[in-house]
């Protein structure tokens, strides 16, 4: 079976467009850098919990444990901030290496609410700001009815991952596990000195490797993934560029129009009229 990135791309479309479910890749299928912009939760309350809250480093963070958990097969959860979903492992040669969510339903049981009062209290956001934002997330729909749906995308994502793993340019230079990083954490405060610190490598080793495999500098290649991001939350979302500048980790909403408009040639207000005809 031949299964390609735009098969997937094409597929999560049509979950995101026609069935309105927010579907997102993590782990290592986000190497693959055209499904990268599939690596977020679009929801408005997750919204909320990156943007007004910071939480997007515990937002990575707790991606490991979600990992570990899928060792145990699929399951539905709480996370942190009391948003619960269906989680799909990946696997591929007896090993996880992501997971597909289904995210942003709600739970009214015990342990969703002491969840949503401790991230309210935690990251000092006042409940009624939590809780109301919490009344967007929607009751969760059968499993079944999921997983007609889902499975056949864990399929194609597995059969992909496989038959491309040996195959990828930088997969035996050492730097695959950067690359993986890079795609999977862009919105966050990344800089050469944080990646050569997480990696144990130093900064110039990185930053010549990265540019010799991708053809992109480490800051270059990460602001064309975040432009790439924004394209797809012009053209899906009403947030204004400020909104998104925010959110993809840019300092300033003028200089992410500014790296917008040197990438694309349109300012995000311009792009998105275009797009819109």
């Amino acid at each position: 079976m031949v299964i390609s990135e735009s098969d997937i791309s094409s597929y999560l479309e049509f979950l995101i467009k026609e069935r309105h479910l927010y579907v997102s890749l993590h782990g290592a299928i986000s190497k693959f850098s055209s499904l990268t912009r599939y690596n977020f939760h679009m929801h408005p309350y997750c919204r909320f919990v990156k943007t007004v809250c910071s939480g997007w480093n515990e937002c990575i963070r707790r991606q490991k444990k979600v990992i570990d958990a899928c060792s145990k097969g699929e399951f539905f959860g709480t996370c942190y901030a009391g948003v619960s979903e269906f989680v799909y492992p990946l696997n591929c040669r007896n090993e996880v290496f992501g997971f597909i969510s289904v995210s942003e339903f709600k739970s009214n049981d015990q342990t969703s609410v002491i969840k949503r009062n401790s991230f309210a209290a935690r990251f000092a956001a006042g409940n009624g700001d939590i809780h109301s934002q919490s009344e967007l997330l929607d009751l969760p729909p059968d499993k079944q009815q999921i997983d007609a749906v889902i499975r056949p995308l864990v399929l194609m994502c597995e059969v992909f991952y496989e038959n491309n793993l040996s195959d990828l340019p930088y997969s035996n230079t050492g730097m695959s596990s950067v690359i993986q990083y890079v795609n999977e954490f862009h919105t966050s405060d990344l800089t050469v000195a944080t990646i050569s610190e997480h990696f144990k490598m130093s900064a110039s080793s990185i930053s010549h490797k990265f540019k010799k495999i991708t053809g992109y500098s480490l800051a270059d290649y990460i602001k064309n993934l975040r432009i790439n991001d924004a394209m797809w939350l012009l053209t899906r979302t009403e947030k204004s560029a400020t909104e998104i500048a925010a959110l993809l980790g840019f300092c300033s909403s003028a200089y992410f129009s500014g790296v917008f408009k040197k990438i694309t040639g349109l300012t995000p207000s311009d792009f998105r009229k275009h797009c819109a005809k």
